[in-house]
């Protein structure tokens, strides 16, 4: 199954209906998504569940990657969609009062940041990178967003190999080379 949006630990979002051990997230206007009940956990009386306030936007580096830090007033379900040329992440639940777009030596990886309302409670940040992106770690730090992406991060080859008329894969993420002899096969012990 393929995952649209992310929910991590405090996310908040009204829930809408329960079928069984499943409820109904309401996310946007019209937006919708299914969660296990398990997962769900009740806000206190009187805890703020309207839109959250999307703030300034800060792209910074660090000794190998880039960060881009969008701040909010809480943790919101979020989507973020990967396209050549750049990122786009949709935070629900959220309305934009971005002052400014910070990003200062990014090591000449990001060409730049740019935040649009697109709908009354959806606020999209679309960064464009002069690289192609192959990953990103996305986590909360209290209530900003931080996207990782790792400078000079490749992409992975992929590797196989005839055997005896079967054809044997490394996984591109496995960090040990393969001999030149030829890769070595587990063995039952």
């Amino acid at each position: 199954a393929t995952y649209h949006w992310f929910f991590p630990n405090g996310t908040r979002a009204r829930a809408m209906a329960r079928v069984g051990n499943d409820v109904r997230l309401l996310l946007a206007d019209g937006v919708n998504a299914w969660v296990a009940l398990e997962d769900v956990t009740p806000l206190p009386a009187g805890s703020a569940l309207g839109p959250a306030t999307v703030g300034s936007v800060t792209a910074t580096s660090g000794m190998d990657r880039v960060a881009i830090r969008i701040r909010g007033g809480w943790r919101v379900p979020f989507r973020i969609e990967q396209r050549d040329g750049g990122i786009t992440v949709a935070l629900c639940s959220a309305v934009g009062d971005v002052n400014w777009i910070r990003h200062g030596e990014t090591r000449g990886m990001l060409r730049d940041i740019r935040w649009r309302q697109k709908a009354s409670d959806v606020v999209e940040i679309d960064a464009a990178l002069t690289t192609r992106l192959w990953g990103y770690r996305a986590r909360w730090e209290r209530n900003d967003l931080v996207l990782d992406r790792s400078v000079g991060a490749r992409a992975p080859r992929a590797i196989s190999l005839r055997v005896r008329g079967a054809t044997a894969e490394q996984d591109p993420s496995r960090r040990t080379p393969l001999r030149r002899q030829g890769a070595a096969m587990p063995r039952a012990r």
